[in-house]
């Protein structure tokens, strides 16, 4: 593999992340509003292992 591609592998990955975190944030802000009374749950997954 080129040197070059590693930060392209890089950036996919922080942009998975990123793209899952936004999502989890806005799913759990919505069922927050629904039903204030469930308590935070493990808001930082771990990073699944390729």
């Amino acid at each position: 593999m080129p040197p070059y591609m590693g930060y392209k592998v890089v950036v996919v990955v922080v942009v998975v992340v990123v793209v899952v975190v936004v999502v989890v944030v806005v799913v759990e802000e919505e069922e927050e509003e629904e039903e204030e009374e469930e308590e935070e749950e493990e808001e930082e997954e771990e990073e699944e292992e390729q």
